[in-house]
């Protein structure tokens, strides 16, 4: 889903940020509530594994500013940042010779 989102590392940017930031926290609810709703919450090591993963995820959104938007600036000469801007012949880096 990170590959997808609206981002700066985003690839596709498919996916609003506020959106992926709505579908981490539903995710999380879902972990959270896993064990008890297929049958699992007996089994105390796969149990606590749902239950840690679902906060850790509650922790990344809490601290995440899904509003936040960050503008890269423009490039300059000699800047090495040609993905994604449609510059530069063959993307990789400089060679050496």
């Amino acid at each position: 889903m990170t590959g997808c989102t609206d981002f700066p590392l985003g690839v596709f940017k498919w996916i609003p940020f506020k959106i992926h930031g709505a579908i981490e926290l539903v995710a999380g609810v879902l972990l959270i509530v896993a064990p008890w709703i297929f049958g699992f919450s007996d089994i105390y090591a796969a149990r606590n594994f749902f239950v840690v993963l679902a906060i850790i995820i509650f922790v990344v959104v809490s601290l995440t500013d899904y509003s936040q938007r960050v503008e890269l600036p423009a490039p300059e000469p000699g800047d090495r940042r040609r993905w994604r801007t449609g510059q530069g012949t063959g993307g990789g880096p400089p060679s050496k010779g």
